[in-house]
């Protein structure tokens, strides 16, 4: 479990690294569960240091229950209003060094539960 402020103690992912199929499509978080969680269970996903310069498609379908999303250190160039559509319980998004040359005005328009915003 881990404290993540607004959302308190939640089970979280830790996604080392990410793996694509067709450029953009989540295939697969390489990191480690809570112990006894699967994927249904995590609330929270913090990927670090990896090569995603864009939040893959269908994160959803492996972690359908997202109240916080982290990117770290991944090279996170865009953001855009699809990106953050299929997580309308988001609470947390933050995203720290990370060279952000594209956010979209309306990125958080389908995310009305949104607390806190960091960028860093």
């Amino acid at each position: 479990m881990v404290n993540w402020d607004v959302v308190g103690n939640v089970n979280t992912c830790y996604g080392a690294e990410v793996l694509l199929s067709n450029g953009t499509v989540l295939q697969q978080v390489i990191g480690q569960h809570e112990s006894g969680k699967s994927d249904a269970n995590v609330e929270a996903l913090y990927v670090y240091n990896t090569n995603c310069p864009f939040i893959p498609t269908k994160i959803e379908t492996f972690f359908p229950n997202l109240l916080a999303i982290q990117f770290y250190q991944t090279n996170l160039k865009v953001l855009t209003s699809t990106d953050l559509r299929p997580f309308p319980m988001l609470k947390i998004f933050t995203v720290y060094s990370n060279p952000i040359e594209l956010l979209d005005g309306d990125v958080f328009d389908n995310n009305g539960q949104l607390e806190r915003i960091d960028f860093w």
